[in-house]
């Protein structure tokens, strides 16, 4: 089998298994989404401080530091407000 299509399956496969935690409960499609916001932004983060030096001015740098702390801090924060917040929005 090709690697190509060895991809389009997998990526099919996430796209059914999240569309099935979608339907099975809300919390759960949502926690599993701002777990991959997370892992983007923390790895957003590391590229950004890894590649500092080669930047002319430290603009990147900020945004970079403060996509960290904004991806970091964000979802914690929405789960954790009770029937109020988020999860009043339930089905």
């Amino acid at each position: 089998m090709p690697a190509d299509l060895v991809g389009i399956v997998v990526a099919g496969l996430v796209l059914v298994g999240l569309a099935a935690t979608e339907l099975y409960g809300y919390l759960l499609f949502h926690g599993l989404a701002e777990g991959f916001s997370v892992t983007v932004a923390c790895g957003t983060f590391m590229v950004v401080w890894n590649a500092r030096r080669f930047f002319e001015n430290s603009y990147v740098t900020v945004i970079g530091i403060g996509l960290l702390f904004i991806g970091d801090r964000f979802p914690a924060s929405s789960r954790l407000q009770g029937h109020g917040g988020v999860l009043g929005l339930s089905r």
